[in-house]
């Protein structure tokens, strides 16, 4: 499990390298090196709460994921200035594999350019793995140059933890949470000036009912 949640904790730095980002960048990369220790050591301690979370619900039968229909419910009905598109999603169950996910679409009309933001929501709740690689924020993770930035926040709810990414330059924004170490949400918005309207979003979801599941 250490060397498995070292890696992960290495996944923002082998990002920065391959990418060949500028020297600034590297330096803050080393600055993240050092913390690297201490973010592998909090992401063991996730994993071997998720995994204690899993069998939980393993002991109450709760292995197969929300049928779609239902994770719809916890979407977003609406957004101050913007239409709603009908909902969309899909349940996969397979050999022990079960994957459901759910997306809904706001757009904003005006003149010749559209705003849009998308919600989806999906439930892994058979698929550990997945929630483990995509949420190395868990530590504290942050990087910022002129195009872009990326940092963790605090949403102050009980196993739920969030990252915050802005691309500077293309107005392009997009918040995504891991809730009760079983569902992921994303929420993707275009020509907007910052994720504020994002993070209020996330916040008209029952992520608390979400992250007791």
């Amino acid at each position: 499990m250490k060397s498995r949640t070292f890696l992960i904790a290495f996944l923002p730095l082998f990002f920065l390298l391959s990418c060949g980002e500028k020297v600034d960048e590297l330096k803050k990369a080393a600055e993240f090196v050092q913390k690297a220790p201490e973010m592998a050591k909090n992401l063991e301690q996730s994993a071997n709460e998720a995994q204690a979370i899993r069998e939980e619900r393993v002991k109450r039968g709760d292995t197969l994921a929300m049928h779609y229909e239902k994770l719809q419910a916890y979407l977003p009905s609406s957004i101050p200035g913007y239409e709603a598109e009908e909902p969309s999603g899909e349940t996969m169950n397979n050999m022990g594999f079960s994957y459901s996910t759910a997306s809904r679409r706001f757009v904003q009309k005006g003149g010749d350019i559209s705003k849009e933001i998308e919600v989806t929501l999906i439930d892994y709740v058979a698929v550990e793995s997945l929630y483990m690689a995509a949420t190395y924020w868990l530590s504290g993770y942050s990087r910022e140059s002129a195009e872009s930035y990326d940092k963790t926040f605090d949403t102050g709810i009980k196993n739920v933890f969030a990252l915050d990414h802005f691309d500077k330059k293309d107005k392009r924004g997009e918040v995504t949470y891991g809730v009760g170490y079983r569902f992921l949400i994303k929420i993707i918005g275009n020509r907007i000036d910052n994720t504020d309207i994002l993070k209020n979003v996330a916040k008209s979801m029952k992520l608390e009912e979400l992250a007791r599941m």
